[in-house]
């Protein structure tokens, strides 16, 4: 299902499959709130704060990790991801709808040096506007470049 078109970034509040977004203003920041499940995996909850500070919690999945969040321009997005490329950016910043996003940036916090950035926005697919979180994940040479697309089935209420 589509995002209707008054949910604008950062407020992102709703139901999606996969994921429950949750935001609100905390002391005039932009917190969102998101818990994932995933069938057969225990859920999982995280408090992003769109103040882009480094701050470590712990992954259900990727174990103990750092991450930070802003809302950004995307039109104005440059890669903060170590070893990250042009074309890395480029990939991060292409296809979006409205002019604003979330930047993300994770690492691991356990030792097994990866880092991870993803920009968050509303892309058009197929005539519908559809939540989508980009990703660009590096481990050495290793590198991984993924779209994960969101279906919105309603709000929270």
């Amino acid at each position: 299902m589509a995002v209707p078109g008054e949910l604008t970034m950062p407020d992102l509040s709703g139901k999606y499959v996969i994921n429950k977004i949750k935001q609100y203003n905390k002391d005039g920041v932009p917190h969102l709130d998101v818990s994932a499940s995933v069938s057969g995996l225990p859920e999982s909850q995280e408090t992003r704060v769109l103040d882009f500070e480094l701050r470590p919690r712990h992954d259900k999945l990727f174990g103990n990790i750092k991450g930070k969040s802003r809302v950004i321009k995307i039109a104005e997005h440059e890669i903060i991801l170590e070893g990250g490329t042009q074309e890395d950016g480029e990939f991060l910043k292409s296809g979006f709808v409205d002019e604003t996003g979330i930047q993300g940036y994770a690492e691991s916090a356990d030792g097994h040096n990866w880092r991870a950035e993803q920009v968050w926005g509303i892309q058009e697919i197929q005539g519908e506007r559809r939540l989508v979180q980009k990703v660009v994940a590096r481990k050495g040479s290793e590198v991984l470049r993924l779209r994960i697309i969101y279906d919105y089935v309603g709000s929270l209420e």
